[in-house]
């Protein structure tokens, strides 16, 4: 063999055990890929719910923050109909011992208005783009999907409230 062929033969041989060390195993590394072209779309479960934003500050489809923690960033990875990824772990080595339920103690109304924060105001558990109802619960529930064009249009009313406050003169 020539030194070139042995040379790729080489670098071969180093990227695919750097994706070994990388995801795990070359199986559920090549669902890597193929998991990460289903983020444009930005429909649940590739969404992100942070429960402490307001829904004016919501991510508008996958869009990481990293102060909003692990456990909510990396639910999209989790999916189960990732190909090649394991059963209720997706992309992870494991499935991660996270909860998606709702959190222990409850929120204070006194914090969480009702326009900024409808989830803490009864949510159902099922409806999606819930706006609340009249009694206030201050359930911390994390399961929620908001429609991308429920958080843009909100998005759009924040920036305009926003933008006439600030030119009254209003900090």
């Amino acid at each position: 063999m020539n030194a070139l062929k042995l040379e790729e033969q080489h670098v071969k041989g180093l990227e695919k055990h750097i994706l070994e060390i990388t995801f795990g195993s070359t199986r559920r590394s090549t669902g890597a890929p193929r998991a990460s072209n289903r983020y444009p779309r930005r429909r649940p479960p590739f969404d992100l719910f942070i429960r402490w934003k307001p829904l004016s500050e919501q991510p508008i489809g996958w869009d990481p923050d990293t102060n909003d923690g692990v456990r909510l960033n990396a639910r999209p990875f989790m999916a189960s109909d990732i190909p090649g990824g394991k059963k209720g772990a997706g992309l992870f080595r494991w499935k991660p011992n996270i909860q998606w339920g709702k959190d222990r103690g409850k929120e204070p109304i006194s914090l969480r208005p009702k326009a900024d924060f409808p989830w803490f105001w009864n949510w159902d558990e099922q409806s999606s783009d819930f706006l609340g109802s009249a009694e206030f619960d201050g359930n911390r529930w994390n399961g929620l999907h908001y429609s991308n064009k429920l958080k843009s249009r909100l998005r759009a009313v924040h920036c305009e409230q926003y933008t006439a406050s600030y030119e009254e003169g209003e900090p």
